[in-house]
Protein backbone atom coordinates (compact mmCIF):
# COMPACT_ATOMS: atom_id res chain seq x y z
CA UNK A 1 0.00 0.00 0.00
CA UNK A 2 1.12 3.28 -0.98
CA UNK A 3 0.89 6.95 0.88
CA UNK A 4 -0.07 10.04 -1.03
CA UNK A 5 3.75 10.57 -1.78
CA UNK A 6 4.45 7.44 -3.54
CA UNK A 7 6.16 5.89 -0.52
CA UNK A 8 5.03 2.51 0.61
CA UNK A 9 3.22 3.03 4.13
CA UNK A 10 4.59 1.32 7.32
CA UNK A 11 2.23 -1.35 8.83
CA UNK A 12 0.98 -0.69 12.29
CA UNK A 13 2.05 -3.51 15.00
CA UNK A 14 -1.29 -3.55 16.32
CA UNK A 15 0.44 -5.49 19.67
CA UNK A 16 2.63 -3.03 20.13
CA UNK A 17 0.45 -0.27 19.81
CA UNK A 18 -2.14 -1.76 22.29
CA UNK A 19 0.68 -2.56 24.62
CA UNK A 20 2.15 0.99 24.79
CA UNK A 21 -1.05 2.44 24.95
CA UNK A 22 -2.05 0.20 28.03
CA UNK A 23 1.01 1.25 30.10
CA UNK A 24 0.02 4.82 29.11
CA UNK A 25 -3.84 4.08 30.34
CA UNK A 26 -2.80 2.52 33.34
CA UNK A 27 -0.20 5.69 34.17
CA UNK A 28 -3.31 7.96 33.54
CA UNK A 29 -5.61 5.62 35.84
CA UNK A 30 -2.39 5.27 38.66
CA UNK A 31 -2.66 9.02 38.46
CA UNK A 32 -6.14 9.65 38.97
CA UNK A 33 -6.26 7.63 41.86
CA UNK A 34 -3.83 9.46 43.49
CA UNK A 35 -5.18 12.96 42.62
CA UNK A 36 -8.03 12.37 44.12
CA UNK A 37 -7.38 15.24 46.58
CA UNK A 38 -6.66 17.65 43.62
CA UNK A 39 -9.97 17.94 41.99
CA UNK A 40 -9.26 19.75 38.71
CA UNK A 41 -6.66 17.47 38.33
CA UNK A 42 -8.20 14.34 39.17
CA UNK A 43 -11.53 15.39 36.80
CA UNK A 44 -9.49 16.15 33.83
CA UNK A 45 -7.36 12.75 34.16
CA UNK A 46 -10.63 10.87 34.14
CA UNK A 47 -11.67 12.23 31.19
CA UNK A 48 -8.55 11.67 29.43
CA UNK A 49 -9.24 8.49 31.28
CA UNK A 50 -12.26 7.67 29.34
CA UNK A 51 -11.25 8.99 25.95
CA UNK A 52 -8.63 6.29 26.52
CA UNK A 53 -11.40 3.20 27.11
CA UNK A 54 -13.28 4.96 24.40
CA UNK A 55 -10.38 4.81 21.61
CA UNK A 56 -9.35 1.32 23.09
CA UNK A 57 -13.18 -0.03 22.19
CA UNK A 58 -13.22 1.29 18.93
CA UNK A 59 -10.02 -0.52 17.92
CA UNK A 60 -11.17 -3.64 19.42
CA UNK A 61 -14.84 -3.43 18.06
CA UNK A 62 -14.94 -6.39 15.69
CA UNK A 63 -13.70 -8.09 18.91
CA UNK A 64 -16.38 -7.33 20.95
CA UNK A 65 -19.05 -7.62 18.18
CA UNK A 66 -18.19 -10.86 17.81
CA UNK A 67 -18.28 -12.71 21.05
CA UNK A 68 -21.81 -10.80 21.80
CA UNK A 69 -23.47 -12.20 18.77
CA UNK A 70 -21.68 -15.53 19.83
CA UNK A 71 -21.81 -15.23 23.54
CA UNK A 72 -24.69 -17.91 24.17
CA UNK A 73 -23.24 -19.98 21.20
CA UNK A 74 -20.25 -22.15 21.20
CA UNK A 75 -16.94 -20.40 22.44
CA UNK A 76 -14.13 -21.36 24.38
CA UNK A 77 -15.31 -20.31 28.69
CA UNK A 78 -11.72 -18.07 28.60
CA UNK A 79 -12.84 -16.19 25.82
CA UNK A 80 -16.30 -15.88 27.77
CA UNK A 81 -14.50 -15.14 30.96
CA UNK A 82 -12.75 -12.79 29.55
CA UNK A 83 -15.55 -11.04 27.96
CA UNK A 84 -18.13 -10.87 30.90
CA UNK A 85 -14.83 -9.24 33.18
CA UNK A 86 -14.30 -6.63 30.04
CA UNK A 87 -18.33 -6.18 30.46
CA UNK A 88 -18.00 -5.76 34.67
CA UNK A 89 -14.59 -3.08 34.17
CA UNK A 90 -16.69 -1.10 31.65
CA UNK A 91 -19.65 -1.36 34.01
CA UNK A 92 -17.76 -0.29 36.72
CA UNK A 93 -15.97 2.55 34.73
CA UNK A 94 -18.93 3.64 34.03
CA UNK A 95 -20.78 3.90 37.23
CA UNK A 96 -17.34 5.86 38.73
CA UNK A 97 -17.47 7.97 36.10
CA UNK A 98 -21.51 8.61 36.91
CA UNK A 99 -20.92 9.63 40.10
CA UNK A 100 -17.55 11.02 40.11
CA UNK A 101 -19.72 13.95 37.76
CA UNK A 102 -22.82 14.16 40.11
CA UNK A 103 -20.66 15.26 43.07
CA UNK A 104 -18.76 17.96 40.57
CA UNK A 105 -19.74 21.56 40.58
CA UNK A 106 -18.73 21.63 36.61
CA UNK A 107 -21.54 19.48 35.64
CA UNK A 108 -24.35 19.81 38.52
CA UNK A 109 -24.99 22.98 40.28
CA UNK A 110 -25.87 21.56 43.37
CA UNK A 111 -23.05 18.85 43.79
CA UNK A 112 -24.58 15.63 45.12
CA UNK A 113 -22.66 14.91 48.29
CA UNK A 114 -24.35 11.83 49.02
CA UNK A 115 -23.23 10.23 46.02
CA UNK A 116 -19.59 10.36 47.14
CA UNK A 117 -19.74 6.84 49.30
CA UNK A 118 -20.99 5.21 46.34
CA UNK A 119 -18.09 6.66 44.29
CA UNK A 120 -15.83 5.76 46.56
CA UNK A 121 -17.39 2.02 46.27
CA UNK A 122 -17.84 2.34 42.72
CA UNK A 123 -13.77 3.27 42.71
CA UNK A 124 -13.11 0.09 44.80
CA UNK A 125 -15.19 -2.30 42.05
CA UNK A 126 -13.26 -0.61 39.15
CA UNK A 127 -10.19 -1.27 40.79
CA UNK A 128 -11.32 -5.14 41.63
CA UNK A 129 -12.18 -5.26 38.08
CA UNK A 130 -9.27 -4.14 36.89
CA UNK A 131 -6.97 -6.70 38.88
CA UNK A 132 -9.24 -9.04 37.45
CA UNK A 133 -8.50 -8.05 33.84
CA UNK A 134 -5.05 -8.30 34.49
CA UNK A 135 -5.37 -11.40 35.87
CA UNK A 136 -6.69 -12.85 32.73
CA UNK A 137 -4.50 -11.00 31.01
CA UNK A 138 -1.17 -12.15 32.60
CA UNK A 139 0.31 -14.20 29.68
CA UNK A 140 -0.10 -11.25 26.79
CA UNK A 141 1.28 -8.69 29.12
CA UNK A 142 4.30 -10.89 30.02
CA UNK A 143 4.80 -11.78 26.37
CA UNK A 144 4.70 -8.11 25.37
CA UNK A 145 6.66 -7.07 27.96
CA UNK A 146 9.47 -9.43 26.89
CA UNK A 147 9.19 -8.38 23.77
CA UNK A 148 8.97 -4.83 23.50
CA UNK A 149 10.44 -3.91 27.04
CA UNK A 150 13.30 -6.64 27.79
CA UNK A 151 13.48 -7.84 24.65
CA UNK A 152 17.88 -7.40 23.56
CA UNK A 153 18.70 -5.92 27.09
CA UNK A 154 22.04 -6.34 26.26
CA UNK A 155 21.51 -3.58 23.74
CA UNK A 156 21.60 0.08 25.33
CA UNK A 157 18.73 2.37 26.76
CA UNK A 158 19.54 4.79 24.34
CA UNK A 159 19.54 2.43 21.27
CA UNK A 160 15.79 0.79 22.51
CA UNK A 161 14.06 4.57 23.00
CA UNK A 162 15.25 5.39 19.32
CA UNK A 163 15.58 9.02 18.85
CA UNK A 164 15.30 9.89 22.18
CA UNK A 165 18.79 9.93 24.16
CA UNK A 166 19.60 9.89 27.95
CA UNK A 167 21.47 12.32 28.89
CA UNK A 168 22.89 13.26 32.63
CA UNK A 169 20.17 15.71 33.29
CA UNK A 170 17.00 13.41 31.92
CA UNK A 171 15.98 12.89 28.20
CA UNK A 172 16.39 14.84 25.42
CA UNK A 173 13.98 14.15 22.40
CA UNK A 174 14.70 14.14 19.04
CA UNK A 175 18.47 14.04 19.26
Amino acid sequence: MMNKDGKRKKKVNKTKRNYWFDIMLTGALALTFVSADLFLLHQGLAFLLAAGILLHLVWHWAWIKSITMRFFGKLPSRTRWLYVANVLLLGTFFLTMFTGMALSPTFVATPLFFMEGLHEAASAMFLGSIGVHLFLHVKWIWSSTKRYLLQGRERGLAERLGPVVATGRGMVAGV
